[in-house]
């Protein structure tokens, strides 16, 4: 029961800490999120299966205005299950981190299973950084959505989609012609088989 409310409640800080969720009441955080989206570089399906808190220290220098402040890392594991844009490929692994600052003191070092958390995943970047130990380490400074949850987020890969499939059938147009030349060879090519037979026999 604990575990539960534990990661109810880490989910509540970690929304705090990323852009996340449905900013219906913040039109002008929708506005960077439609930005944001069209200058994504990559963009995919993940599958959350374990959550990580690490716990940490930090000491600034002390004063009046500089108390001692805590924070923490929360990290998401994720599994790609689908691509929207990006040269990504399907089960690979990346670890989405947070740094949570002054985080509950109820919130200490755990590690738990997620039972299958479906998200849609924004990277800024042209291509995921460098994997470590078999993983994509990214940062909180993307941003990831409940799928098919948000409205724009559903309207924008709709949108995305149908102009990668407009694509598609302009450029199997433009192969159409060259696509029958092999096909008149082959024909050709069926007639010396007789004649090879004969001079075999």
């Amino acid at each position: 029961m604990k575990a539960l409310i534990a990661m109810f409640l880490v989910e509540s800080v970690f929304s705090q800490a990323v852009l996340v969720g449905d900013p219906e009441n913040h039109p002008e955080l929708r506005n960077a999120h439609k930005q944001y989206m069209k200058t994504s570089g990559v963009i995919l399906e993940v599958c959350v299966y374990e959550q990580e808190f690490q716990p940490s220290e930090r000491k600034p220098q002390e004063g009046p205005d500089n108390p001692p402040w805590t924070s923490g890392t929360l990290i998401k594991r994720a599994v790609v299950v689908g691509v929207h844009k990006g040269d990504v490929k399907i089960g690979t692994k990346i670890d989405i981190s947070a740094t949570v600052i002054d985080p509950p003191e109820f919130l200490t070092k755990f590690r738990s299973v997620v039972e299958g958390e479906l998200l849609t995943y924004f990277y800024f970047g042209e291509e995921l950084p460098e994997p470590k130990d078999g993983r994509h380490v990214v940062d909180h400074n993307q941003m990831d959505f409940e799928r098919d949850k948000d409205k724009d987020v559903v309207a924008f890969l709709e949108e995305l989609h149908t102009k990668s499939t407009q694509n598609k059938k302009s450029e199997q147009g433009g192969t159409e012609q060259p696509a029958t030349r092999p096909e008149s060879k082959s024909e050709g090519n069926d007639k010396p088989q007789p004649e090879a037979e004969g001079r075999s026999r």
